[in-house]
């Protein structure tokens, strides 16, 4: 009986240990933002050929640099609304400062623009509304903040097909941004997931685990409907080892450090680990 406490405080210590050291935060600090847009030359054959296409599809395409700024402020809250990342905008903080970042963020911006289209409407004075769609192209490279290496160079597209047609320039970039923010935080979520464990069982059947208590919540961001995987892990020759068994999905969020979550697949297996008085991590996969 006193080598099984043993066991299972051994294993809650190690659980407890390899997740904590992977939900570290993750500090940003985000540093030069270029302005590039692509822009062919232009011809007498191209310059007639823009004109056609107002002409016959009433739409007109142009940059907008004054947005740039905007664009800037969309990427840091991306950043900051990771589970574990935190972005300090760098140019607002000035040259003197403490502060430490794990990595630095340069960003590339080649497309701001919007596309305008006018239609014929015999209820309003000026006959014709006019509509805007917002477009937006960034590539942001992370940088070690010790060495400079590039790690990671994700780039960021929304396109015409991306987004609706909205009454104002204004609200057109405004909608467009923030749908950028939430790709970037989509992508830091999935580079730098949050870990957990499998608290114990909430509900079984005879053969099948159907819920479970994990140990993440508000605390990290965890939200209702996060899919997360369940897999255990044996250190082998010093290695870790990894073994998927199933999937998960919070269906509530009940504190700073506890969810409620149904068993999507791999319920079988699951339960004969926790009868066995195993661990079993979770990742976020969104």
């Amino acid at each position: 009986m006193r080598s099984s406490i043993i066991t299972l405080v051994l294993l809650l210590s190690i659980g407890v240990s390899w997740a904590g050291d992977r939900n570290r935060i993750i500090a940003l600090g985000v540093r030069n933002f270029t302005y590039t847009p692509k822009e062919g030359k232009e011809t007498v054959g191209s310059a007639l050929g823009s004109i056609a296409n107002v002409l016959i599809t009433g739409q007109n395409t142009t940059q907008q640099p004054q947005y740039k700024d905007a664009v800037r402020a969309a990427i840091v809250r991306g950043l900051t609304s990771g589970f574990r990342t935190i972005a300090t905008d760098m140019g607002n903080i000035g040259e003197q400062t403490n502060a430490t970042f794990d990595y630095y963020v340069d960003a590339t911006i080649n497309n701001i623009s919007t596309t305008t289209k006018t239609e014929s409407i015999t209820t309003t004075k000026n006959g014709v509304n006019t509509y805007y769609k917002a477009m937006v192209g960034i590539t942001l490279q992370f940088k070690d903040s010790q060495t400079e290496e590039v790690i990671a160079s994700p780039m960021f597209k929304i396109s015409d097909v991306d987004v609706a047609w909205i009454e104002t320039e204004e609200s057109a970039i405004t909608s467009t941004l923030r749908k950028l923010s939430a790709y970037v935080g989509g992508y830091c979520n999935r580079k730098y997931p949050i870990y957990g464990t499998i608290l114990e069982s909430a509900r079984q059947s005879k053969d099948k685990q159907k819920e479970v208590y994990i140990d993440l919540g508000t605390n990290l961001g965890a939200y209702k409907g996060l899919h997360l995987t369940a897999y255990t892990v044996k250190t082998i020759a010093g290695k870790e080892a990894k073994t998927q068994v199933g999937k998960l999905k919070i269906m509530d969020v009940q504190g700073e450090d506890i969810s409620f979550c149904k068993i999507q697949s791999g319920g079988k297996e699951i339960k004969n680990i926790l009868d066995k008085g195993e661990t079993i991590f979770v990742k976020s996969t969104e």
